[in-house]
């Protein structure tokens, strides 16, 4: 979602998630996703000179320059069963889950690999077509939270040109309750030095968080990590792929993925 008009806080672009309960799943998921998505829908057409939604990366450019708690899935683990709270049940995807994958190629649909456990990464990297992203996880070799994504994976998300949108969350940035605005530029200046400049996003996640770094307390303060990256030796170039680029990068490579697709049939079979 795109939000128009001046904007205080210099962040004129949004992922908005539709998440639905853990509960739901094998239930009623997809008719709750699909309900959250034509609200959002709604808003945008009841507030159009406020918001726009946008669905390819043209649009998200156009707009952009003018102006959870996880659970596993019925077909994919998540990060939970890398610590001694959930039992691998997939150890990554079953077979309808790669099945998933594949879909989300031809529709042109962006994969997301934050909550997943690293098994699950690595098959989604190994098989999607498509560029993936994360759209909020940090380095784990610079916090040792599950959450966050190993260097063995950051030399996959390199290879296939994928992104790792750097969280602020406290736990996941120092692994404490603390943490200061340059302990996410040190996330950031890792992924880079793992998986290349190209490789790296701002992933914020302040909304369902307890805990953001002194420095970073709201998406105002982005200028300060701006000047921080910079002092680390950062181009303007590689801090512009981390602001939006490199997203709208990955955004551009899916619809190339999906336009190769066209044509071919999805699967039938059934869940």
């Amino acid at each position: 979602m795109v939000r128009h008009g001046a904007h205080t806080d210099g962040v004129p672009g949004q992922f908005w998630s539709v998440f639905v309960p853990c509960e739901t799943q094998n239930k009623d998921a997809v008719r709750r996703t699909l309900e959250q998505m034509d609200v959002v829908q709604r808003m945008c057409d009841l507030y159009p000179e406020t918001f726009s939604c946008v669905t390819d990366s043209s649009g998200e450019r156009e707009c952009l320059y003018k102006g959870i708690c996880g659970c596993n899935t019925p077909w994919a683990d998540n990060w939970l069963v890398d610590t001694s709270e959930e039992e691998p049940v997939h150890h990554g995807l079953s077979p309808f889950g790669k099945m998933v994958v594949e879909e989300m190629n031809r529709l042109g649909m962006i994969v997301d690999l934050a909550h997943v456990s690293v098994d699950t990464m690595k098959v989604v990297l190994n098989i999607s077509k498509a560029p993936v992203i994360f759209s909020h996880s940090s380095a784990y070799s610079i916090c040792q939270h599950r959450r966050n994504v190993p260097d063995d994976v950051l030399q996959l998300v390199a290879s296939t040109g994928s992104l790792v949108m750097v969280n602020f969350y406290n736990a996941y940035v120092t692994c404490s309750d603390k943490a200061k605005l340059s302990n996410v530029a040190d996330h950031m200046d890792h992924v880079k030095k793992v998986a290349g400049a190209q490789a790296v996003g701002f992933g914020g996640d302040y909304d369902g968080v307890t805990g953001v770094p002194t420095g970073l307390e709201d998406v105002s303060k982005y200028p300060m990590l701006v000047a921080e990256l910079l002092a680390k030796n950062w181009t303007e170039q590689e801090v512009r792929g981390a602001l939006a680029e490199n997203l709208l990068r990955v955004f551009s490579r899916v619809e190339e993925v999906k336009r190769s697709l066209q044509g071919t049939a999805p699967h039938e079979t059934p869940i």
